[in-house]
């Protein structure tokens, strides 16, 4: 039977800093967005401009968003299956003690 132990507290931790580094990513995507306007506003070609803003819309922000929703959506599970570990170490805690006090 397989034996577990975790520090939730510090599980915990780890995936809060989880989910504020994924946070982050909105601001890294704005900050390629706003790179992306300026190169195509710099390109001296419709096109290359073009071709940059359709490169940010269509391929990098795309990434960018799924990356965060993935990583929120993962720390979001892992809280969940933290608070399970937690019930059930409790519920085997207290079933335990009961039995415990029975035989006691």
């Amino acid at each position: 039977m397989a034996s577990w132990n975790i520090d939730l507290a510090s599980a915990r931790s780890v995936v809060n800093r989880t989910a504020e580094e994924a946070a982050n990513l909105a601001d890294a995507a704005k900050s390629l967005q706003d790179a992306a306007e300026g190169a195509q506003a710099a390109a001296r070609s419709a096109v290359v401009g073009d071709a940059l803003k359709a490169a940010y819309e269509q391929y990098a922000a795309l990434l960018i968003a799924n990356a965060r929703s993935r990583a929120e959506t993962a720390c979001s599970s892992l809280h969940q299956a933290l608070d399970a570990y937690r019930d059930a170490d409790l519920e085997m805690a207290a079933r335990a003690q009961a039995n415990a006090a029975e035989v006691g």
